[in-house]
């Protein structure tokens, strides 16, 4: 990012929010160049990640869920460390599977993101992701046990939804 910049003094605008916080984990502005504010400028860096994120989210959940509640879950998913890029699918995931069980979009990404957050298999059981931690570590010694858990849990969600 920070070649994207250069010395230029060009600042980016995040708003102190769920919103603000994902351009800032995802988009990896530097601290130098942020400038916090109360609204966004709608041409800045942080109002154009934004809008394109919320297009894919509401692609991934066929725009049953309002664009707060996808900020809210996009934010904690990518606190318990998912990759911007596998939020959009493991959220594809998450509605498939919850459709698949009656629930409703909001409630099933929900269940999937809390699931993840705190290694809770009771609510990944909700959506039919089957997962223990201990294959979780199993399957992925080289990485830390955050890390292996997510990923063991985005491969079992994309086999359940792909059944």
């Amino acid at each position: 990012m920070e070649e994207l910049y250069g010395k230029s003094s060009l600042k980016v605008c995040i708003c102190p929010n769920a919103c603000g916080n994902l351009v800032r984990n995802t988009v990896g502005v530097p601290e130098r160049l942020i400038v916090p504010c109360g609204n966004i400028d709608p041409d800045s860096l942080s109002a154009t990640f934004t809008r394109r994120m919320l297009v894919g989210l509401n692609g991934a959940t066929r725009g049953a869920i309002s664009n707060a509640g996808l900020m809210e879950q996009a934010n904690r998913a990518m606190g318990a460390g998912i990759e911007p890029g596998d939020t959009f699918d493991l959220f594809r995931c998450f509605v498939k599977l919850g459709m698949a069980v009656g629930r409703q979009p909001e409630q099933s990404i929900q269940d999937g993101v809390y699931g993840i957050l705190n290694k809770s298999r009771k609510r990944l059981d909700n959506l039919g992701i089957y997962v223990y931690a201990r294959d979780a570590y199993a399957a992925y010694p080289e990485l830390d046990r955050d890390a292996a858990w997510n990923r063991y849990v985005l491969e079992t969600a994309r086999e359940a939804a792909a059944k």
